[in-house]
């Protein structure tokens, strides 16, 4: 799939929230925290900002794990991908030992993306100030308008009619909102691939709860063992029982 380019909102010292485009967002001095929801796209995004910054891009997991940084690129700049995907296993919290492994190796300049859910707001933006002495600029990746559900379409190159069909067919079958993150488009464009769409609404949700009630990462699917089954996830969940 090729990248589309993203949009993110982060609130600005007047207290506006303000949408930026990756660039912009990179441009802001002192650290920055990248938050998403599941599949919304923030390791491409990451990895996007690596390039834009001329930056290393880190796993969070192994980073926690002992693995040495890369050497510093020429501008210094670390993006620590997927905090929400270490494991926690000490009493220390994946943050704090990130933060601390950072500080040690004198990296002031660094981006660190995370699950929404994983974000502990004010405890881990504490830590940001206590180890590094700014307060990190927090961002949050803004989910797809049409014209960029349109391009990942179009980039997936798996649906004939094109990005814009899509985009029209699932207004008319009010599912549009599903399709407001990468991953869920992916999902949803493999629920209608074999039949077309459904003529109803319901079937349709069904057909796309199926797909997007299965936990795709896998060191998410090991912490959630007791997950329901798919099947009666998701007729609760369109009313069917």
């Amino acid at each position: 799939m090729a990248y589309v380019n993203r949009r993110i909102a982060y609130e600005a010292a007047n207290g506006r929230v303000e949408e930026l485009s990756e660039q912009a967002f990179c441009d802001i001095a002192g650290p920055l925290v990248l938050i998403g929801e599941p599949g919304a796209g923030k390791s491409d995004t990451a990895q996007a900002i690596a390039e834009i910054k001329d930056g290393q891009h880190v796993s969070a997991a192994r980073f926690v794990q002992g693995a040495p940084l890369p050497p510093a690129s020429a501008s210094g700049v670390y993006i620590i991908d997927g905090l929400d995907e270490v494991t926690q296993w000490s009493q220390d919290l994946p943050i704090n030992i990130v933060l601390r492994r950072l500080y040690e190796a004198g990296v002031t300049n660094f981006v660190v993306t995370c699950r929404a859910a994983d974000w502990k707001n004010f405890q881990s933006q504490q830590l940001v100030e206590t180890w590094h002495g700014a307060r990190p600029t927090i961002g949050y990746l803004l989910a797809l308008n049409d014209d960029e559900i349109a391009a990942v379409v179009d980039s997936l190159d798996s649906y004939p009619a094109g990005g814009y069909d899509f985009v029209e067919r699932a207004r008319e079958k009010h599912a549009l909102e599903l399709a407001r993150n990468p991953q869920s488009i992916t999902l949803l464009l493999a629920a209608i691939s074999q039949d077309g769409w459904p003529n109803s609404k319901t079937a349709l949700y069904e057909m796309a709860c199926t797909k997007f009630s299965q936990e795709h990462n896998r060191l998410h699917q090991s912490l959630s063992p007791g997950r329901p089954e798919p099947p009666r996830v998701c007729r609760r969940l369109v009313g069917l029982s």
